[in-house]
């Protein structure tokens, strides 16, 4: 895509621009107390990571 740029943001919250996940594994109608949780973004040979975009036809 010559001459765009694209931007990958992670992010464990943006609350309130998105609903908050308590990380607990239990249904959201049962969720009590949130857990901490970790984002990790593995960038090595034995774990690869990447970023894959579908191109729409104009």
């Amino acid at each position: 895509l010559f001459g765009y740029r694209v931007a990958l943001l992670v992010s464990s919250s943006n609350f309130p621009r998105f609903d908050r996940h308590f990380n607990s594994g239990e249904p959201p109608w049962k969720w009590t107390t949130p857990r901490k949780a970790t984002q990790r973004v593995h960038h090595d040979a034995r774990r690869p990571s990447f970023l894959e975009l579908d191109v729409l036809p104009r």
